[in-house]
């Protein structure tokens, strides 16, 4: 059988993202959110959250964007906002404290709890938690608090990775971290889609993709978003709207019935 977890991620990041979402749940084909804990909008998206019980509910690690929960000293720049993305993805790393980044993520996985919501996966904003130190927080956090999946963000049709600079770091990090994750016998889905076109998903990718999925549990990751002109470039592309369009299209999700695939969520696997 064909399972498909439709999953968006960025829930929290603003009122702009977090309507988009709402959207694509209730008239479209996603089953899975991923929040994020450290931004001033997650009082907002617990009350979203709460209206919306059948939406599952992962965390979205953050250390690559806002301000951080706790008070680290390795993680943050003179802004005292998180180090950017890019300086993750150039070693970072080496420099960060252990310590700190187990606190960190520790603290908003307790704030997620103690909303009262149930969460059923762990995830990284940028990918950031299968990188060396952070992946072994994530373990041990994700044992302590019984979330029972991760997400291995990576596709079989490796053939186009290089095409994706971020991709192409991520495949690095992803051999070790999956030994570690099935070592602890912790869960992912058997497939992984949606990092190769992040950025410019179509309905004819879109469509190709739901006829690659095979049997078994797969993730498809999307970012549906109103455009948010106070956002990053990520967030203010056209291409955050033109998902919501795809994702609530009826054609897809008549495509989806046609090939007889089962949309799921983390809770009921």
């Amino acid at each position: 059988m064909k399972q498909l977890i439709v999953t968006a991620d960025d829930f929290g990041y603003s009122r702009q993202v977090n309507k988009a979402i709402i959207k694509c749940f209730k008239d479209g084909v996603v089953t899975s959110i991923s929040l994020i804990a450290n931004t001033k909008y997650f009082d907002e998206s617990i009350k979203l959250l709460k209206q919306n019980r059948k939406l599952d509910v992962g965390v979205h690690i953050n250390l690559t964007e806002f301000r951080p929960l706790t008070r680290p000293k390795t993680l943050i720049g003179k802004d005292r906002h998180f180090v950017d993305k890019n300086f993750w993805f150039t070693g970072y790393c080496e420099n960060a404290d252990k310590d700190e980044v187990e606190k960190e993520i520790e603290a908003q996985i307790l704030k997620v709890l103690s909303s009262g919501l149930k969460i059923t996966h762990i995830n990284g904003h940028n990918h950031i938690h299968i990188f060396p130190k952070i992946v072994d927080a994530v373990i041990k956090l994700a044992m302590k608090y019984r979330i029972n999946y991760i997400r291995l963000p990576y596709e079989e049709k490796s053939s186009t990775i290089q095409k994706n600079e971020m991709a192409g770091i991520i495949s690095k990090f992803l051999k070790t971290a999956k030994s570690k994750m099935l070592k602890n016998k912790l869960k992912t889905t058997n497939d992984f889609f949606g990092i190769l076109d992040m950025h410019d998903m179509d309905a004819i990718k879109l469509s190709k993709i739901l006829k690659s999925i095979p049997n078994g549990t797969s993730e498809l990751m999307v970012h549906p978003a109103y455009i948010d002109r106070k956002g990053d470039d990520f967030h203010q592309s056209r291409q955050r709207e033109n998902e919501i369009k795809l994702l609530t299209d009826k054609k897809i999700m008549k495509t989806i019935k046609k090939l007889k695939i089962n949309l799921t969520n983390f809770s009921k696997l």
